[in-house]
């Protein structure tokens, strides 16, 4: 297909437009609709309110029809551009040249899957969104494009006379992650959202026996208060499981239903495209060069299971939008794990690292003190408000908990250098692994704070593109001689 001539959406993308905008719209109307319904409910029994509705359904999607007319986009091989024009009131036009380009994306939603269309989605390096959406092409189109600028930018290798190599890439299936295991990191991760709506059910919960416990007369009949407490422990085991739901319900959504059916697959030009989701399908192409860190998580039990989550941090310019540049892929396992890197950075995972450090007692003290700080505040806001000793020695078996957590946490934080990265370990149940290969490092520091001048340790900071990595309380002159090897190999690379 030769996209330097301008190019249109496909028909029915009106439709596919007009959907998507209208529920947009009803979203926002979604409270002024409730209200009206609670105050005056028979308007909507009326034909006047469904007649005005309807007019306004039908004003919409000649609107949608017009502005999908509008939408043109083209390919400008001299600017090396891909220019996007749209708008019918008001006209915009993105110009994006291919080096800013972040990854090409070819999804498809429900509507999309029942009009038989694909969106293709090109981000970019710093966007708070993605740039270019073209939300209704087919699928001979949709792939053509993805190559061509894959062909283009994306790729490692020279385009042959300066022109874009327009051949289909053929692609190598790399691994499949079962839906079992997506299944199994959905339901036995991310504990922390559980633990802290268990705490907030808690407090709530004594709260709610305060109020209780006191209307209840002991003289009276035993059978009608002890109906009343039945009912009443029966209504809190119910809220107690829906709450239990919820960290699960998430995690079904953000891990399950989106990375569904998820394949890896890399092309000839060393590339990878990943292929996943359930009511979304999506296939993203990402380019190797632009990935700048790595890291692993798995928790206690998804050790056993030899499963985790890798997430792929690329290039990003914008610190506020951190997690839109970073790449999800759970339910990984140790062999799959090793695939990824090697095609990600062209080594193995089972070197033995160089050396080996571990933090000054500093880190376990520091943490320890801001522990005990709000340890007291809290104690002092709860004295202060009930007066109760039971909520202290509560308070304080808490501390004990945390302080045993702390144990555990500086126990597990360590620094590995190898000869071409640096990997930083920590966590206690949800245990973390950040890679960071030492030809993405663009800056090296070290900072000192003064409760660090008098055991003389200090803190490294390594920045990439996609970020900054902190390695807290370790020997000072240590660091600084890590910091100069590690500046001479950045100004080498």
């Amino acid at each position: 297909m030769d996209f330097s001539q301008p190019h249109r959406l496909d028909a029915g993308g009106f439709i596919v437009e007009g959907l998507l905008s209208f529920g947009r719209v009803i979203r926002s109307l979604a409270l002024p609709l409730v209200f009206i319904a609670v105050k005056n409910g028979h308007l909507f029994l009326t034909w006047q309110f469904w007649a005005i509705l309807g007019g306004l359904v039908v004003v919409h999607f000649i609107y949608s029809y017009f502005r999908h007319r509008n939408f043109i986009f083209y390919v400008d091989d001299e600017a090396q551009t891909f220019v996007l024009s749209s708008g019918l009131l008001s006209k915009s036009k993105i110009v994006l040249k291919f080096e800013n380009i972040l990854q090409v994306n070819v999804r498809q939603n429900v509507i999309q899957q029942a009009l038989d269309l694909y969106s293709l989605e090109i981000d970019s390096a710093g966007s708070k969104e993605k740039e270019v959406d073209l939300y209704a092409l087919s699928e001979p189109t949709a792939l053509a494009l993805r190559d061509y600028l894959v062909a283009k930018n994306l790729s490692e290798t020279e385009n042959r006379e300066g022109e874009a190599q327009q051949e289909p890439i053929a692609d190598e299936l790399l691994f499949r992650i079962p839906n079992s295991a997506i299944l199994l990191v959905s339901l036995f991760t991310n504990y922390k959202q559980g633990l802290l709506l268990f705490l907030t059910f808690l407090i709530g919960l004594i709260d709610v026996f305060r109020d209780f416990i006191p209307t209840i007369d002991y003289e009276g009949y035993y059978q009608d208060y002890q109906a009343q407490w039945m009912n009443f422990i029966g209504q809190l085991l119910l809220l107690f499981g829906l709450i239990l739901l919820i960290p699960i319900g998430i995690n079904l959504v953000k891990y399950f239903f989106t990375y569904f059916s998820f394949s890896l697959r890399k092309n000839q030009k060393g590339d990878f495209m990943m292929h996943y989701g359930l009511f979304h399908l999506q296939q993203v192409i990402f380019n190797r060069k632009k990935i700048q860190m790595m890291s692993f998580v798995q928790n206690r039990i998804l050790k056993l299971m030899d499963l985790g989550i890798l997430s792929l941090l690329q290039v990003n310019t914008d610190p506020q939008q951190k997690d839109q540049g970073i790449i999800h892929i759970p339910g990984i396992n140790t062999l799959s794990r090793e695939a990824v890197w090697q095609l990600v950075f062209e080594r193995s995972l089972a070197d033995e690292a160089v050396e080996i450090r571990k933090p000054k007692i500093g880190l376990f003290m520091s943490r320890m003190v801001k522990l005990t700080i709000i340890t007291l505040a809290v104690a002092s806001l709860w004295y202060y408000r009930d007066g109760g000793v039971m909520g202290l020695w509560t308070i304080c078996f808490l501390f004990i908990l945390l302080s045993v957590y702390n144990i555990i946490y500086y126990g597990t934080y360590r620094l590995r250098i190898y000869g071409d990265c640096l990997v930083k370990e920590d966590g206690v149940w949800d245990q973390k692994e950040m890679v960071l290969p030492l030809d993405r490092i663009i800056s090296v520091s070290v900072s000192q704070t003064i409760w660090q001048r008098m055991p003389k340790t200090a803190n490294l900071h390594v920045s990439t593109a996609s970020g900054e990595v902190v390695f807290r309380h370790f020997d000072r002159q240590a660091l600084i001689n890590l910091s100069n090897q590690l500046l001479y190999t950045v100004e080498r690379v």
